[in-house]
């Protein structure tokens, strides 16, 4: 008895992946200690004169919670692959 190997090629034609067309707001950055830690950022860009916010400040760089970049958002659900669930 013999057996039969068949190599299979997998054409993507004309798939329909979900877009994004409008939205607010960033995504919490990564790593940022889930919804307390976020909070914290929060609270933290709110009293930036605040010294004991100054090393959050610094860690954060240049994240700004408002900025929502739509084109990222439909890179990252056109490669479901690469996907970090926000």
């Amino acid at each position: 008895m013999g057996c039969v190997i068949y190599d299979t090629v997998y054409e993507m034609i004309n798939i329909q992946y979900p877009k994004c067309i409008a939205g607010k707001r960033n995504n919490p950055p990564e790593d940022c200690g889930g919804i307390p830690g976020y909070e914290e950022i929060i609270e933290a860009l709110k009293n930036k004169n605040k010294s004991e916010n100054r090393e959050i400040l610094r860690w954060l760089g240049n994240y700004d919670p408002e900025k929502f970049d739509i084109d990222k958002v439909n890179k990252a659900l056109r490669n479901p692959e690469n996907f970090i669930l926000f």
